[in-house]
């Protein structure tokens, strides 16, 4: 409506792209199991591909080319492999499970994946509080959690009642803020496969507490909250060694809340392992370590009643049972198998080719 006749003039470069990114599982589908890791070969081709990887329910666990974990593959830019994770409750029919695919231009391809669900049942376990434990843990953990929370009002500890109560603030919320924090630090990894071949087992030991035990806490008739056990509880003797069960680099190191004296290790692809209630720590965030190096001594600091090692694995910041990676069967038959029959398939293809 100026009578200057007035003008504007904006010149914004578009992205046209009509074009879905094409999506081939290539590596086999066969029973997986709740509570543990599996892993998926495919083909991502797009011109403007951006993102790929595998939809677990909610949960998203970005794909990687294959020359991460092989360079061979290098020259096979399309070929992509995906670690992920299938937690407890875990149902394919009324949840997602595919491999996905985006490009720049906001396209997208999703194929489902056809695994076999095995479920696994978690262990229920009633766990006693002492007014031991209650005394000697938890107002160090009340402070801690306060501090790491923004929380400035008094949380009492005056009577049972009420250390019960904070024991169920620590178990719980503590708990979740924790969680939240080795979500984000996975979620930011980007490294390529640093393990090499099976895990160790961190210290020769026993095992006094199995993963994805659901476990309720009380003191008489005092609900204590509750919690799932994300990893094993393994125990020899007070002051064990403690060495990293694979070639990995370390993200964190030191007071971890709960979790007491910790160390977390990024061995790649998104796979985690965590070490806890360690009465030393000998590694600092940023190291790089060698399979079977010491990287502390087992303790009872954080939330721990006695001396052991808390040992979990995480994809992407979700629990999967250890044992697998200490299975050279399990790692043949469900990651590198897979991956050895993919670059068969593509030397036969280029065979046949050339022919």
């Amino acid at each position: 409506a100026s009578l200057s006749e007035n003008a504007g003039r904006v010149q914004q470069d578009l992205l046209i792209d009509f074009q879905k990114p094409k999506v081939e599982v290539l590596s086999l589908q066969h029973v997986a199991s709740q509570g543990g890791a599996e892993f998926v070969v495919y083909r991502a081709q797009d011109s403007n591909l951006s993102e790929s990887g595998v939809r677990v329910g909610e949960a998203f666990f970005r794909g990687y080319k294959a020359e991460s974990m092989d360079p061979s593959f290098a020259q096979h830019p399309e070929i992509h492999v995906a670690l992920f994770a299938l937690p407890f409750g875990f149902d394919a029919v009324k949840q997602k499970l595919a491999v996905e695919a985006s490009d720049s231009a906001g396209n997208s391809t999703s194929v489902p994946l056809h695994f076999r669900i095995a479920t696994t049942v978690q262990p229920n376990v009633a766990s006693k509080l002492t007014e031991k434990l209650l005394t000697n843990k938890v107002p160090a953990l009340v402070e801690s959690y306060q501090h790491m929370a923004g929380r400035t009002d008094r949380i009492p500890l005056d009577t049972i009642e009420q250390q019960v109560a904070a024991f169920k603030i620590v178990n719980e919320d503590f708990r979740a803020l924790l969680e939240k924090k080795l979500q984000d630090l996975a979620q930011s990894s980007d490294r390529p496969q640093l393990w090499k071949g099976v895990f160790l087992k961190p210290m020769p030991s026993a095992t006094s507490s199995t993963f994805g035990e659901s476990r309720n806490y009380t003191l008489k008739d005092l609900n204590g909250g509750h919690s799932m056990h994300n990893g094993l509880d393994l125990a020899s003797v007070a002051n064990d060694k403690v060495v990293a069960a694979n070639d990995g680099v370390v993200v964190l190191a030191g007071d971890f809340g709960i979790y007491g004296n910790a160390i977390v290790i990024d061995h790649g692809l998104g796979l985690f392992s965590l070490y806890g209630h360690l009465s030393s720590v000998s590694k600092n965030v940023g190291d790089s370590v060698e399979k079977g190096a010491e990287i502390g001594r087992t303790g009872q600091t954080g939330l721990a009643g006695g001396d052991h090692l808390h040992f979990e694995f995480r994809i992407r910041g979700t629990p999967v049972t250890p044992i697998e990676w200490w299975d050279a069967k399990w790692l043949q038959d469900n990651i590198d198998g897979k991956l050895a029959e993919t670059q068969t398939q593509l030397g036969s293809g280029a065979s046949a080719a050339s022919k």
